[in-house]
């Protein structure tokens, strides 16, 4: 490839742009992958203990098989990996180069401004790929109490990865286990949406807040339905929201941990909005 060719711009460094690299290469056009981090940044800071839901065949990129023991490779193994089919074909990455824009270009093209250790500047491409995944941009629900330092937002993608859950799952679980849960009974509550209603939050996704509301009112209903209310309670509750099925269908719903006998507690002020539980919000 000629060396004054105007390469295609790859807005990320993880396996996602070196595989997109690598196909350019193979057809003989240019490219580079720009990341606002370094190489497979996002990868690096998954825990270190994190092995992929993905089986290693699933796993692969650019022909090159992932040649690994054990089906699900660990997190060192993947940086390892995507770092060797990096070296392989020569991906040019320039790293600390975040992506601001993309323009159209004159008299065609594109137009991108990157900020990073080079500071402020614009360069030309042919095109561009958006390979920027998910890790760093969790879905905000702009409810009261999301910014609480013991709610985890997770990443909600739209299909199924590693990234938006093995990494919280263990330390959310953790934190269950050794902070949260009483030493009692508990009980798993799934709350669904009737398929009708479903789209309304596609479209409005600020409803999944009030939908963990709504399943822990109807908690409070129920148990103090079962105790006659004749003392103060409060349930125990740990909501999930979640907002696809088993087929990747959309399919808002609630999985909630509720302990199975309530609480001997003054019960909560609904006047005033104040609820008992904790929610991972996606």
């Amino acid at each position: 490839m000629a060396e004054n060719v105007i390469p295609v711009a790859i807005a990320g460094a993880g396996p996602t742009g070196i595989a997109c690299a690598v196909e350019l290469r193979n057809r003989g056009i240019a490219a580079v992958c720009y990341d606002k981090g370094s190489l497979l940044d996002s990868l690096y800071h998954f825990p270190e203990e994190m092995r992929w839901f993905s089986t290693r065949d699933l796993l692969d990129i650019a022909g090159v098989p992932f040649a690994v023991p054990e089906a699900h490779p660990t997190r060192l193994e993947a940086l390892a990996y995507y770092r060797g089919i990096a070296e392989k074909f020569d991906v040019r990455i320039e790293p600390e180069s975040r992506v601001e824009s993309i323009v159209p270009g004159r008299p065609g093209g594109l137009l991108l401004t990157l900020i990073g250790r080079k500071g402020l500047r614009e360069v030309a491409a042919p095109a561009a790929i958006l390979a920027t995944g998910f890790f760093h941009n969790p879905r905000k629900l702009h409810v009261p109490g999301e910014d609480l330092s013991h709610v985890i937002r997770a990443s909600c993608p739209r299909i199924p990865s590693m990234a938006g859950g093995a990494k919280r799952a263990a330390a959310f679980a953790a934190f269950l286990l050794d902070e949260l849960l009483a030493d009692v009974g508990h009980a798993q509550w799934v709350f669904t949406v009737p398929k009708l209603l479903r789209p309304y939050f596609m479209h409005h996704p600020e409803l999944l807040g009030p939908l963990c509301s709504a399943a822990w009112e109807t908690v409070c209903d129920l148990m103090a339905e079962t105790v006659c209310e004749k003392q103060g309670f409060r349930p125990g509750m740990v909501a999930v929201v979640q907002t696809f099925g088993d087929q990747l269908n959309l399919h808002p719903h609630v999985h909630a941990l509720v302990c199975a006998a309530p609480l001997l507690t003054a019960p909560p002020d609904r006047r005033r909005g104040k609820s008992n539980f904790l929610s991972l919000i996606p």
